[in-house]
């Protein structure tokens, strides 16, 4: 799954299917609170390190290994697709 994919997956508008998503992988704690921070909830990474007291090269570090664990988690699932499919059409 590309990066784009991913990102239109973040930014979906229901929250339920979202955390399911979310769910399926096995993201750490650092990980998951960088793509909430940034990707979900749209704070820049500059922010985002500022106010979690970290770098901004962290949180650039944090987001890379959550989307290569979303890209490995959501390419073997059909359902991530079939949201993928229907957000692309909600545009």
């Amino acid at each position: 799954m590309e990066r784009k994919d991913i990102k239109s997956i973040l930014q979906c508008p229901y929250k339920d299917i979202l955390d399911y998503l979310l769910s399926i992988v096995n993201l750490n704690k650092k990980e998951l609170e960088a793509i909430e921070e940034v990707d979900i909830k749209g704070y820049t990474e500059e922010y985002t390190a500022e106010v979690l007291g970290v770098s901004q090269r962290y949180i650039q570090q944090q987001r890379s290994k959550a989307y290569k664990k979303l890209s490995k988690a959501w390419s073997n699932s059909h359902f991530a697709y079939l949201i993928l499919k229907e957000l692309r059409e909600d545009k």
